[in-house]
């Protein structure tokens, strides 16, 4: 229950955050441990960490040589930078640093490797099979899945949950000058079909589903009729 409260208030962040606004720290404040809050975040992540100026800021280039000198928040932040603008060089990064973390932070490098995903990452996710962390192997394996090395996505059905989950919401536009676009939960017809949507949201990843509509998280989750059905807002907020 503890969690799932965690991964709520986190994906009510991301919402505000995508929004251009930030929560009153009295309300919320991210977890020194905390790396899946929005990168605006970050130097409140540091600061609980305890930065007290002797680690680096985002003015100092992250290489294998200061990576030990940037908190973890500042690091994250620092890799999607790289991954954006020298995605071969956030990799050699994550490959040689990541290798000796614990499962946990491993998970959270590989899950960095979203961002400018491309075929030269092949290599190296394909090497993470032998990785001891069953969850950085199915990492992994989904961001290899976006490549097309595992399946194609484009198939659908039931080998497919990613694409399954996505034909349960609807794209659409709203606004009269300034169009955007919008998405929400189709209507259901049976109980049968609620227990089928409910079982792909527990079991699918949120950063694979927006991909599926090109859009990052905190855009996906900006544009998300909320109000529309409760209970698909609720599971989405989970995932």
């Amino acid at each position: 229950k503890y969690a799932a409260e965690v991964r709520l208030k986190t994906r009510v962040a991301a919402l505000v955050a995508s929004r251009g606004f930030v929560l009153h720290p009295m309300d919320w404040m991210p977890a020194a441990s905390d790396q899946e809050s929005p990168e605006v975040y970050a130097p409140w992540v540091d600061w609980q960490a305890g930065a007290d100026g002797e680690k680096q800021s985002r003015r100092e280039q992250l290489t294998a040589e200061t990576w030990d000198d940037f908190y973890p928040a500042a690091r994250r932040t620092a890799l999607i930078d790289l991954r954006r603008t020298t995605p071969a060089l956030a990799r050699t990064l994550i490959e040689t640093k990541g290798a000796s973390e614990p499962a946990e932070v491993r998970l959270a490098l590989v899950e960095l490797m979203r961002f400018g995903l491309g075929a030269d990452d092949v290599p190296f996710l394909k090497s993470l099979s032998a990785d001891r962390s069953g969850k950085v192997r199915e990492m992994a394996g989904r961001l290899l899945a976006r490549l097309g090395e595992h399946g194609n996505p484009a198939d659908g059905g039931s080998e497919d949950p990613t694409a399954e989950l996505a034909a349960f919401i609807e794209e659409g536009k709203s606004g009269f000058i300034r169009r955007r676009t919008t998405y929400a939960p189709t209507k259901l017809k049976s109980p049968a079909q609620q227990a089928r949507r409910a079982d792909l949201f527990a079991s699918c990843y949120l950063g694979d589903l927006v991909a599926r509509f090109g859009k990052t998280e905190p855009e996906f989750i900006g544009a998300w009729q909320f109000g529309v059905d409760d209970n698909a807002d609720r599971f989405l907020v989970l995932m």
